[in-house]
């Protein structure tokens, strides 16, 4: 059996790969690291205001980056992107046969086994399949033209079996 998925990548499908699976770490370390160094400096205002300094700077830093890596990493997606095409949008083009996963967008082409797969993600916009903590494939629910979504995730648990489907 085999599967083609045919689409054109979007700035939200790039958007919500890079806050609900790149920067998800950040998130997760970032948010309660952030708490606690407002929630020591509030705490160690009275007794050492030059600790309570530090530990709010230290909040304050840590703030900025939740705030700022997200879009900026939007942007370089975007940008790469841009300039891996020449300034063009192409289609991307995925097919899942028996044996292994090819991508082709423009020029650029991958081609991935199972087994490399090591995490997918349904997301909003579409779908990561991802083969490291910062690589994945992305392909749209609605962009099958050979198969449909259905039938396509039975395939892809089958195929991936060590894979965590979040």
């Amino acid at each position: 059996m085999s599967f083609e998925n045919r689409f054109y990548t979007t700035k939200e499908m790039y958007a919500e790969y890079v806050h609900k699976i790149l920067c998800r770490r950040i998130y997760h370390m970032g948010i309660p690291l952030t708490v606690l160094a407002f929630l020591g400096c509030i705490l160690s205002f009275r007794q050492r205001p030059s600790i309570a300094a530090a530990e709010a700077v230290c909040g304050i830093i840590i703030l900025a980056v939740l705030l700022a890596a997200p879009p900026m990493m939007v942007r370089q997606l975007l940008e790469t992107d841009r300039s891996l095409h020449q300034g063009e949008r192409p289609e991307c083009v995925i097919t899942f046969d028996e044996t292994s996963i090819r991508m082709t967008e423009g020029k650029q082409s991958l081609t991935l086994e199972y087994g490399q797969i090591k995490d997918v993600f349904h997301l909003k916009h579409s779908t990561a399949l991802m083969f490291s903590r910062q690589n994945g494939i992305l392909y749209s629910e609605e962009g099958f033209t050979v198969g449909n979504k259905e039938t396509f995730d039975r395939f892809i648990r089958d195929k991936c079996p060590d894979a965590r489907f979040h």
